[in-house]
């Protein structure tokens, strides 16, 4: 049995990283951890109204419909995997990259960017109790081939 790390995100932060339009999530703490993570949906609804904001709104959209004006938002379940690539101070992103999502994190001076590669929808969502931070879960929870399209296997 093998354990992957997992983080739970309240929406549409979550919907953002699974429909690819979020690939880098702000946290005030560093990690060394590198590989597969999985993306947590919080059962929370307080940030949903963030779904109708208009930038947000369009990402959700361009994303795949996740959640148009907040409704339909998947909670309390794991709605995607990513790599955690990478992990450096805020002020070294590379905004000619990831110049949208200043919109979509936390960028203030002496917060960590933790950059997601290879998203990897999972549908339907698994439904999970969250944690906060950053935890561990059984890999075999993960339908078959989503961990095998990992880059960093």
């Amino acid at each position: 049995m093998s354990r992957i790390r997992c983080l739970s995100l309240h929406q549409p932060w979550a919907s953002l990283i699974a429909g690819g339009a979020k690939r880098i999530e702000t946290r005030s703490w560093f990690t060394s951890y590198r590989g597969p993570l999985a993306i947590h949906a919080a059962k929370t609804t307080a940030s949903v109204r963030m779904a109708l904001v208009p930038t947000f709104h369009r990402a959700l959209l361009n994303a795949g419909g996740f959640g148009v004006g907040g409704v339909g938002l998947p909670l309390g379940g794991i709605i995607a995997v990513a790599d955690l690539a990478f992990c450096y101070p805020v002020e070294q992103v590379d905004w000619h990259v990831f110049n949208v999502e200043k919109e979509f994190g936390n960028y203030e001076v002496e917060r960590y960017a933790w950059e997601l590669h290879n998203v990897r929808r999972v549908d339907p969502m698994i439904p999970l109790v969250g944690r906060q931070g950053l935890w561990t879960i059984d890999d075999s929870i993960i339908p078959e081939g989503i961990l095998s399209k990992s880059e960093n296997k």
